[in-house]
């Protein structure tokens, strides 16, 4: 088993490059550009289009506050490849926010947050029942019979893919209600997060900042899956847990990243900050070196998030 101080190794550097998708063959060169905020961008909508994340973002520049970027500014985005960015997508007014990693600008009086429609696939496997499937979910037998038009609701066969109508808070990130794969990631979060004692909604913040919940972003360190888990950490997890997983899978990545959060938790007094820490720049580095400036930046970054995923 490898020692726990084989898992300090990791630091964050504002150098930092994420690989999204990496392609088979010659890689185009990719170089620093800079950007120039206008009205209306966020830091969660910027990351998404240059093909980077917020934590890259927050290592490369000065952001004192990862909630607040202002028309003007300039950011550096490192390593963007030679092709155009995508272009950013409009915000819908129903659900309104000031951005990925910003605060929910709709109304939250006494009927509670705003909340749009969504439909995640489901795979039924044995023994599941449609009364289980709908408690998980949040969710009536009703809606999913009607969804699937199933004639039978007390009969369904193991393997058969659901589509799970859910009403979504508004507060979660834009480009998460769009991405119906990433999104069907949430029950894996609150189940994990419940199984090893951690707040739920820091792991699918810490996560969400790591990759934007996607299992293919690959990091110059090579930190790897929705939770951006060393192999080396991966394994040691693993072992901990008593199962070989995978963390590039995207289920196993987040019972991974909810298992190393326990982890760093104990060893930390449950102090979150200073778990986060250590996940970001390895408990040992903080020890002996203190907090980097990119620790701190990534620390607010993640709890900044903490809300946008309340359940």
């Amino acid at each position: 088993m490898p020692s726990p101080r084989a898992l300090a190794a990791r630091t964050c550097t504002a150098a930092a490059v994420v690989v999204v998708g990496l392609l088979a063959g010659a890689t185009p060169a990719r170089a620093d550009v800079e950007h120039v905020v206008v009205q209306g961008e966020y830091l969660g909508a910027i990351a998404a289009r240059y093909g980077t994340t917020v934590r890259e973002l927050l290592a490369a520049n000065d952001v004192r506050d990862p909630d607040l970027v202002v028309p003007g500014q300039r950011l550096v985005v490192r390593g963007v490849a030679p092709a155009d960015p995508a272009p950013l997508t409009s915000v819908t007014p129903a659900a309104a926010v000031d951005g990925d990693t910003g605060r929910s600008t709709g109304s939250r009086g006494g009927s509670g947050p705003v909340t749009t429609a969504a439909r995640v696939a489901h795979t039924v496997a044995p023994g599941e029942h449609l009364s289980g499937i709908a408690q998980q979910y949040g969710t009536t037998v009703r809606a999913i019979v009607a969804a699937n038009r199933i004639r039978n609701p007390n009969l369904v066969r193991d393997g058969v893919v659901l589509e799970i109508p859910v009403s979504v808070p508004s507060r979660l990130p834009e480009r998460l209600l769009a991405s119906p794969d990433r999104l069907a990631l949430r029950p894996a979060f609150v189940r994990w997060a419940a199984e090893y004692r951690v707040p739920a909604d820091l792991l699918q913040s810490l996560c969400w900042i790591e990759s934007g919940w996607q299992s293919r972003v690959v990091s110059e360190d090579q930190a790897v899956g929705v939770c951006q888990l060393l192999p080396s950490t991966a394994r040691f997890m693993s072992e901990l847990i008593g199962t070989s997983l995978d963390p590039a899978v995207p289920e196993e990545g987040v019972r991974l990243g909810a298992r190393y959060l326990r982890w760093l938790l104990d060893r930390t007094g449950d102090d979150e900050e200073a778990a986060l820490a250590g996940y970001i720049q390895g408990l040992r580095s903080v020890a002996e070196r203190g907090r980097f400036a990119e620790t701190e930046a990534y620390i607010g970054a993640v709890m900044a998030m903490r809300d946008r995923f309340a359940v």
